[in-house]
Order: structure tokens, then C-alpha cells, then sequence
């Protein structure tokens, strides 16, 4: 019964911390603009500093699920929509990196 608890809160938190960080990247992309103020860029920053704890929650949830709660790690690891999902979250990452160097 504990497990079966311990399973569900991690996939919890894994889930807000997925919508969190995505939500903070489409905050950061739409609040970029030509021009930006000091205050503007003082909100850019926390935007930026929640998608960066959010995707660390994001892998650290994610590896907990994957390799200690909940189904084997064998399903996961031999599953080809995990390796696309775990795709698209590196993608994210590295999109999310990239756009410093852009700034």
C-alpha cells in the first residue's frame, strides 16, 4: 500500500514539474520581445531560473519512476515511446540551453 502511495506522488510531482517546465518555456518564448526593460528582464530571469529547477524535478522524478517505483525498469527500457519522450525532453533542454547563447 506505501509503495503503490510512493508511486503516485512521485508520478505526481513528475507531472507538475513536466507542465511547469513547459509552461515556463512558452512564458519565455512569448514574453522575449525587441526591446526589454530592466523589469522585463528581472521576470525573464525567474521565468528562466523555474524552467531550470523544474526540468532538474523533471529527470529526477522521471529517474525514480523509471528506475526504483513502480513498473520494472525492463518496460521502460525496452519501450520505444519512452526513448521518444525521453527524446523530446533532451530536445526541450537543448532548446531551452540554446536560447541563452541566442540572447
Amino acid at each position: 500500500m506505501i509503495s503503490k502511495m510512493y508511486y503516485e506522488l512521485v508520478r505526481l510531482l513528475h507531472f507538475a514539474a513536466i507542465f511547469t517546465f513547459a509552461g515556463a518555456l512558452v512564458i519565455e518564448n512569448m514574453a522575449i520581445k525587441p526591446q526589454i526593460t530592466g523589469e522585463d528582464t528581472r521576470n525573464l530571469a525567474k521565468v528562466d531560473a523555474v524552467s531550470g529547477v523544474s526540468a532538474i524535478f523533471v529527470l529526477i522524478f522521471g529517474l525514480a519512476l523509471w528506475l526504483w517505483v513502480g513498473k520494472p525498469s525492463e518496460f521502460y527500457s525496452s519501450n520505444p515511446i519512452f526513448h521518444a519522450k525521453l527524446g523530446l525532453f533532451t530536445l526541450m533542454v537543448v532548446f531551452a540551453y540554446r536560447s541563452h547563447d541566442i540572447l
